[in-house]
């Protein structure tokens, strides 16, 4: 063979080896690249989420200071609630018409908004002189005789009455139900399948999955507009944003939970 033609040869080997060389430089800088970038939304989604219960946990954190528990005696559990009624009040009043912005929120459904019929009123005044009546109910008018002011009562008589259909009707006004969806470990996108399936709340604290403080945490929030609420479906994972009218929380030892009502802005 001519030298000419080997040394072509030597030419077009040396070239292809190099091509090879680049390509697998290459996949392996995008493989790590990729696996930087996963490591990264997941970081990020376990931020956002404990960004976003920070903020629920502010408004919590005085009346857990009054939650029952187990060892509670009869008499430590309704001091507990006496006191637990005057802070949910108080807790009311510094938070209603404030705004809260939270970052990932997961639609549980979305309902029509219903109020009280005459009926409705009626048989709530019928309830609550029923349990004024009720020793064991006494803690309920910790916050007042009045159902618009006493969020305790307000709730008590309304799951009294929740079955009734006749007592309500619809506003024209939807109620969009969130939860706070929490970030599977090592996560890789911000969808709903990256979050847990069976477990959600706010982050209150617990620095390993078995031992973190979760609070079940339900947001409403009322939008006007019919054409909004038929955009939006179950499992989208969003931001949410308005002004707060209402939070209820429950101390139960067995079942601590917070509600907070907010109206879109």
């Amino acid at each position: 063979m001519k030298k000419s033609g080997l040394l072509f040869i030597i030419i077009i080997i040396l070239f292809l080896a190099r091509a090879y060389s680049n390509n697998l430089e290459k996949d392996t800088f995008d493989k790590k690249g990729n696996e930087k970038q996963k490591e990264l939304q997941a970081v990020d989604l376990d931020g956002i989420w404990k960004e976003d219960s920070l903020k629920i946990a502010n408004i919590v954190s005085n009346l857990r200071k009054f939650r029952t528990n187990s060892n509670d005696s009869s008499i430590q559990a309704d001091h507990k609630k006496s006191l637990l009624a005057k802070e949910l009040v108080a807790t009311n009043k510094k938070f209603v018409n404030t705004v809260l912005s939270l970052k990932s929120a997961k639609v549980v459904d979305v309902e029509p908004e219903k109020e009280l019929t005459n009926y409705g009123k009626n048989l709530i005044k019928k309830t609550i002189n029923q349990l004024k009546k009720d020793p064991s109910a006494k803690w309920l008018f910790i916050g007042g005789n009045s159902i618009d002011d006493n969020l305790f009562l307000q709730f008590a008589v309304g799951a009294a009455i929740a079955m009734c259909e006749k007592c309500y009707k619809e506003t024209g006004r939807y109620e969009v139900e969130f939860e706070i969806p929490i970030p599977q470990t090592n996560t890789h996108s911000d969808t709903s399948d990256s979050y847990e399936m069976f477990e959600n709340g706010a982050y209150l604290g617990g620095d390993n999955k078995n031992d973190r403080i979760i609070l079940k945490t339900k947001l409403v929030v009322i939008i006007s507009s019919k054409a909004e609420a038929l955009q939006i479906s179950k499992n989208t994972i969003m931001p949410i944003s308005g002004r707060i009218t209402k939070i209820f929380y429950n101390g139960s030892s067995f079942n601590e939970s917070l509600t907070i009502t907010l109206k879109k802005i």
